[in-house]
């Protein structure tokens, strides 16, 4: 029996433009109002993104990404 476990997507980093990504929420006002989001701001323009988006590419155009997680 193989008890080894398969990856459940692509482990490659690619670099997209950001306009070919999709979102699949709408960042609200509340969002950004809200301290999480404060200080993931701060986060980033400090240090840069650290943990990568995660997309899918969009069945519908083969330019477009649909962004899974990393909304925030």
């Amino acid at each position: 029996m193989d008890r080894r476990v398969k990856l459940a997507c692509e482990s490659e980093m690619i670099t997209l433009q950001v306009s070919g990504i999709l979102p699949l929420k709408t960042i609200t006002i509340e969002m950004k109002r809200s301290g999480k989001y404060q200080c993931i701001v701060a986060s980033v323009r400090e240090l840069g993104v650290i943990e990568p988006l995660v997309v899918y590419p969009d069945d519908g155009n083969a330019d477009n990404y649909v962004l899974l997680d990393g909304h925030i």
